[in-house]
């Protein structure tokens, strides 16, 4: 594997790891408690983009960094077992981007034009389901990120074992 390509793939993973973990843990509950859930929700609608970009280009700079390993014969289950989990965080990243979040914002927008009526309760439920769902795909989106980190890992000592082996 070409040190560009591990260096590409490394800045890749670190990148989606990094800002998912950020945003996860640090980002939203900080913004939660300091605003209020409406300002909360126009802020992160300001940020949710910007993350899933983010993801996206990480995600395919993971893929073509690590597609070089597939021809050597002693790397290619560790690149196989990479690239399947970076696809499939890729995947799930992609639905919330372009099926969970616009649901939340379209929830979002009638909880707010539906305050003080008897769908308010309804719409508010949805709304929270919603906004769980996406939490619980940035979970699992992170513990396969960190499967990949593990395989890629392997990927690279498979390569370049230290020196003694």
């Amino acid at each position: 594997m070409d040190i560009l390509a591990v260096f590409a793939t490394i800045a890749g993973l670190s990148a989606w790891t990094g800002s998912s973990i950020f945003l996860t843990f640090f980002v939203e509950p900080v913004i939660s408690r300091k605003l209020g859930p409406g300002r909360a929700a126009e802020v992160m609608e300001f940020i949710h983009p910007r993350y899933y970009w983010l993801s996206f280009i990480s995600g395919i700079v993971m893929l073509v960094g690590a597609g070089g390993a597939l021809f050597i014969p002693k790397v290619r289950v560790p690149s196989a077992t990479f690239m399947g989990l970076t696809a499939i965080a890729l995947t799930l990243s992609i639905y919330g981007w372009l099926v969970v979040y616009p649901r939340i914002v379209s929830l979002r927008t009638r909880l707010q034009s539906s305050a003080g009526s008897a769908e308010n309760f309804v719409v508010a439920e949805r709304f929270d389901q919603a906004t769980r769902l996406a939490k619980f795909l940035n979970l699992v989106v992170l513990l396969i990120l960190l499967g990949a980190a593990a395989a890629l890992a392997a990927l690279v000592m498979a390569q370049d074992p230290p020196p003694g082996e």
